[in-house]
């Protein structure tokens, strides 16, 4: 979203046509010890016609797998840009080191950066305050929260089939199955209906 919102013509059509072609994009864009999650370490100096980039990330889902990992990083001026950096440059370092707990496959680990090129081209706006609001972190996080919602979809199914197929029924509640449980199926109920407002929300915010 931020390509398609601040790059060029000519950038977009050069990493579209990566994406397209299978080229996997991972992210280094969150930092530990800053003020707040917006505020960025990572500095981008300028040298000679291009950039170097130097500074640590964490939560860097997907760089462990991919080609390409933007960066989020702070300029001399206190502009914010993303640079593109491709994951085999000299001085990246990519650490397999998130506690995969409750995600088994997120490879959210460090990516650190020491006096890496990137070619200007590769680089473009990544926060410009002075400019209209736009959809780069709205749409960031519709994803996050539809991410959630199949998250509570899928545990609203584990839970049917569990009571369904494997449950006993309480010894008080007169049924054959724990699925006939007039209580049981109320508490579904209310769940389903939960998870029906979730997904009208989520689709009305998109």
């Amino acid at each position: 979203e931020v390509l398609r919102v601040n790059g060029n013509a000519d950038q977009q059509r050069r990493f579209y046509a990566r994406a397209l072609a299978g080229e996997r994009f991972g992210n280094a864009l969150a930092e530990i010890g800053t003020r707040t999650a917006a505020e960025r370490r990572t500095r981008l100096s300028a040298d000679g016609g291009g950039w170097r980039i130097n500074g640590s990330k964490f939560y860097c889902t997907g760089a462990l797998y991919a080609q390409w990992i933007p960066t989020a990083t702070v300029g001399e001026d206190g502009l914010q840009r993303l640079a593109f950096v491709r994951r085999d440059s000299p001085g990246v370092e990519v650490i397999d080191d998130w506690s995969g707990f409750g995600q088994r496959v997120t490879g959210s680990g460090t990516v650190l950066f020491q006096d890496v090129a990137v070619p200007a081209e590769d680089v473009m706006v990544l926060v410009d305050p002075s400019a209209p609001p736009n959809t780069i972190k709205p749409l960031a996080q519709i994803i996050h929260a539809a991410i959630d919602l199949g998250i509570g979809q899928a545990a609203l199914a584990d839970a049917l089939d569990f009571v369904r197929n494997r449950s006993r029924p309480w010894i008080d509640a007169g049924v054959e199955r724990a699925a006939d449980d007039p209580l049981t199926i109320s508490e579904f109920g209310r769940l389903s209906i939960r998870l029906d407002a979730a997904r009208a929300l989520v689709a009305r915010a998109g």
